[in-house]
């Protein structure tokens, strides 16, 4: 330390062997900084200063993790560095608003590829929550080598509490306009022609989806194999909307300005969803291309299981009448999300 003074002012200069050093002495700085009750204007993501004690309770759950001998699902010690860094990794960035606000964007771009009944508006994220606990990697498999390029294994465990909040609304509306019956799939189709749109599981032919069910539209859909009983009751749903809607009983009664005033009450009332992925177990692959590739490619193989609920709610009150729809929100998040 050198201290130089002028009758004016005193200039101090440290010196530091190291960068390691300088970036202590900067935290320092900053958190006495911090302290200071005028500082009210400093508002950087870099500068904010951490909970020591939130930080070491989040990092010890990772260390009792391997020294809990009787757990069932302990990982292998080979892994636990790469764990930890993952870890400590994850602590900034769930607690970054750029961080947090490009991952509500990628997922955003995936909710807007899923294809919803034509009387449900477009879904949107309005909050998004990480919770406290990142998914862990307990054992990772030999890597192999071919024409693809390098693939490795990872067997991931998540068990937190990852909470979306969605919006959107029941446009009742637009029943008394239906769409032409390939409407649906050639704006879908539209939207799969440009690089930026995600891919989805309904551009496949594996996956299951919804058109309004006008004449033969209406017996493929309902002929379509589901996945139980819940994924047949919402198509059921679907295709009594439809038929009330294609009624001329309907169309006319719509007319009615009272009728017409509660329809459009139910259009302007938003219908938010808190969607929960409580955890999830599979293998994700990560494979590396070979040259001149410069991508890393990461998916899961096979489908993972999900454990993934969706909740209706409007305003304080739990909007139960339309579980059907909510389960079929549901199932197609989690086909999206595998």
């Amino acid at each position: 330390m050198f201290i130089q003074g002028t009758p004016t002012e005193t200039h101090i200069y440290l010196f530091a062997r190291s960068d390691r050093e300088k970036e202590d002495w900067y935290r320092r700085f900053v958190t006495a900084t911090h302290r200071d009750s005028d500082c009210r204007d400093s508002q950087r993501t870099d500068t904010n200063v951490w909970n020591e004690r939130e930080y070491l309770t989040y990092m010890n759950k990772y260390q009792k993790l391997y020294d809990d001998s009787k757990s069932d699902t302990k990982a292998s010690s080979n892994v636990a560095w790469i764990n930890c860094m993952i870890s400590r990794i994850l602590f900034d960035c769930t607690r970054d608003p750029t961080f947090l606000g490009k991952l509500q964007q990628r997922i955003q771009r995936k909710l807007s590829s899923i294809k919803l009944p034509y009387f449900i508006e477009q879904l949107s994220i309005s909050e998004l929550s990480l919770g406290n606990n990142p998914p862990l990697i307990y054992s990772v498999g030999s890597p192999t080598l071919d024409q693809r390029g390098l693939w490795i294994d990872l067997d991931v465990r998540y068990n937190g509490s990852l909470v979306l909040k969605l919006q959107t609304k029941l446009n009742l509306m637009k029943l008394k306009h239906l769409p032409a019956s390939g409407s649906c799939e050639d704006s879908s189709f539209a939207k799969w022609q440009y690089s930026d749109v995600d891919d989805t599981a309904e551009s496949s032919s594996d996956g299951e989806s919804y058109a309004p069910s006008a004449g033969k539209v209406a017996e493929a859909n309902a002929n379509t194999t589901g996945s139980g009983g819940t994924s047949n009751s919402s198509k059921k749903l679907f295709k009594m909307v439809d038929k009330i809607a294609e009624s001329k009983f309907f169309q006319a009664a719509t007319e009615n300005r009272y009728i017409k005033k509660a329809m459009e009450g139910v259009s302007n009332t938003d219908l938010s969803l808190k969607v929960e992925l409580k955890g999830f177990v599979g293998t994700l692959v990560l494979n590396m291309p070979p040259p001149p590739s410069d991508r890393v490619w990461i998916g899961f193989r096979p489908l993972p299981q999900l454990w993934l609920s969706a909740h209706p709610i409007v305003g304080e009150r739990n909007f139960s009448f339309i579980k059907q729809l909510t389960t079929w929100i549901e199932k197609k998040l989690t086909q999206e999300f595998q």
